[in-house]
């Protein structure tokens, strides 16, 4: 169980959750913004400038998504510990995380000597 009050953990298992949706929401629009996921696009007709504009945009947009489903998992792994009560629990040293560090980064997994 973790040592945070009850108070604390209903307001940041909010805040995961505010996050998680952002980020469900942010994902979605890239993907849907994202010209390789249109099937109908024309590959190989268009001047090779506009393709490699097409090509770098692709790039940036499958690093945003990566960067943004590490996030989400971040997001979720706290979430899941919420759960299971093992959350504010160092997952190096089993120390509590301090709130201060909690309200600031919800999905802290480590204490702050731990983190990376």
């Amino acid at each position: 169980m973790s040592a945070q009050p009850q108070d604390l953990l209903n307001e940041l298992k909010t805040k995961l959750e505010a996050k998680k949706l952002a980020f469900e929401k942010e994902l979605a629009l890239l993907t849907a913004e994202d010209s390789y996921q249109d099937l109908s696009r024309a590959d190989g007709n268009s001047e090779d400038a506009d393709e490699a504009y097409e090509d770098l945009a692709h790039e940036e947009s499958q690093i945003k998504l990566s960067e943004l489903n590490k996030s989400l998992g971040r997001v979720e792994k706290a979430l899941s510990r919420l759960a299971t009560g093992d959350y504010g629990k160092c997952e190096v040293c089993s120390a509590q995380i301090d709130a201060a560090r909690l309200k600031v980064y919800p999905e802290a997994s480590t204490c702050i000597e731990h983190a990376a």
